[in-house]
């Protein structure tokens, strides 16, 4: 029983690895650039650039990008929406609570018929 427990412990450690690093691949695949859409189209000021990306650490390499995500999101931190500027923890907890209270309603309403 004890190795059981141990073995499914040890596979969900890896399965959030595995999650994480591929919401880590797809956000860095995708089309277009986070410091030009905060730059704006007509700003190519390279100072400005190099600022943006030293404050939102994209000018680091790939694998400490991906570590420093891990460690903040042990933390509790998901980071920062670059185009809401909201924290992604509270934005994630404000549709769950949203998507509690619709299924709560449903719910109520079922019942009463």
């Amino acid at each position: 029983m004890k190795r059981y427990i141990i073995r499914r412990i040890l596979s969900e450690i890896l399965t959030v690895l595995i999650v994480f690093a591929l919401s880590f691949i797809i956000i860095k695949a995708a089309p277009g650039d986070p410091i030009k859409t905060l730059m704006g189209k007509d700003n190519n000021d390279p100072e400005l650039r190099a600022a943006l990306e030293e404050k939102w650490g994209l000018n680091e390499p790939e694998y400490k990008q991906f570590f420093s995500y891990l460690g903040n999101a042990l933390h509790g931190d998901l980071g920062t929406s670059i185009p809401h500027s909201a924290d992604q923890a509270a934005t994630a907890l404000w549709r769950c609570r949203l998507i509690v209270h619709a299924q709560n309603s449903n719910f109520t309403k079922e019942v009463q018929q």
